[in-house]
């Protein structure tokens, strides 16, 4: 990494960074997982599960059997 002295920097070296750091943040973005709702128990009493809709089915079936 080099190092810069402030008067040094250019209109261009400001825009480049800026340009870096702008793409640095949107890089580093949680992704944002969709969850589904599962209702373990019956209609008058619910238990309500939240499991993430990225597994497979059979992950999902595994879950909802274990619980």
């Amino acid at each position: 990494m080099t190092v810069i002295d402030d008067e040094e920097w250019e209109d261009e070296d400001l825009k480049e960074f800026t340009m870096f750091v702008e793409k640095f943040e949107k890089s580093w973005k949680p992704i944002k997982k969709k969850l589904e709702l599962i209702n373990l128990g019956i209609k008058q009493n619910k238990k309500e599960l939240k499991i993430s809709t990225l597994i497979t089915i059979k992950e999902k079936d595994g879950l909802v059997s274990m619980l």
